[in-house]
């Protein structure tokens, strides 16, 4: 447990068992199991840190390449906050709908909306020392995510990134494509939200642990739609054949 990822399947298995037993130790808990199970990986990722450092102090390079992620990590939130933001103020949520517990569809809110755009479910960058611009940053892809979800955040990303270019002050950064990342998706994604491939290659244990969820229906004709016609609108914005829009 301690060298390994808490995404890890058998970590994420002995996060779920530490959450039944704490629900029997508590049979009145009115927390939801997601909601316990987040505590225990909270405090868990907490001691392994405090483990990490009294077992062997970081060193300058170690320092150094901590701080490379936590700017890595604060754009992924970036983006993150970004893509919810955009999704709920331009009325994209409207084409999703969950699952509700009495299992019947229910629209998408902006619960469902922040977690299926999570951080865990936003692909990493890192700056490329190969560009002399600095804020060219590849773009490590999710081995895991869906083509349509993935053309989905392209097209939101695109859309915030062009809106921003026609700021005053904007000086937007260029992502491109690099490689797939190795990295496991967090619990409780729905079943479309992953490809096919991956759903195959995984173990008995590794779909237990990560628990995946019913569909989330999406009328994704609907929402490339608008995304389409929302990147034309900035595109010619940009171009100056158009007015911008206040």
């Amino acid at each position: 447990m301690w060298d390994a990822d808490l995404n890890h399947p058998y970590n994420a298995r002995v996060v779920r068992l530490l959450g039944d037993r704490y629900y029997a130790r508590y049979p009145s808990c009115t927390f939801e199991l997601e909601e316990v199970e987040d505590a225990i990986e909270g405090h868990l990722s907490y001691l392994k840190g405090l483990r990490r450092t009294a077992i062997s102090p970081p060193s300058v390079a170690t320092t150094q390449n901590k701080t490379l992620r936590d700017n890595a990590a604060g754009r992924q939130n970036q983006k993150s906050s970004a893509r919810v933001a955009f999704i709920i103020n331009e009325g994209l949520a409207a084409h999703f709908w969950v699952l509700g517990r009495d299992r019947q569809l229910r629209p998408a809110t902006q619960k469902d909306i922040e977690f299926l755009f999570s951080t865990d479910c936003t692909s990493s960058d890192e700056r490329d020392p190969t560009f002399a611009v600095e804020s060219v940053f590849r773009v490590r892809r999710l081995a895991w995510r869906d083509s349509y979800v993935s053309r989905c955040v392209e097209l939101i990303d695109q859309c915030i990134q062009m809106r921003s270019a026609g700021s005053a002050g904007s000086n937007p950064r260029k992502r491109i494509v690099g490689d797939e990342e190795a990295r496991y998706p967090p619990r409780h994604l729905p079943e479309n939200w992953l490809t096919r491939r991956f759903l195959d290659g995984l173990s008995d244990v590794e779909v237990l642990a990560l628990d995946v969820r019913a569909r989330v229906e999406v009328d994704w004709p609907a929402v490339f739609l608008q995304l389409q016609a929302m990147v034309d609108v900035f595109r010619k914005q940009l171009d100056g054949k158009i007015r911008p829009i206040a």
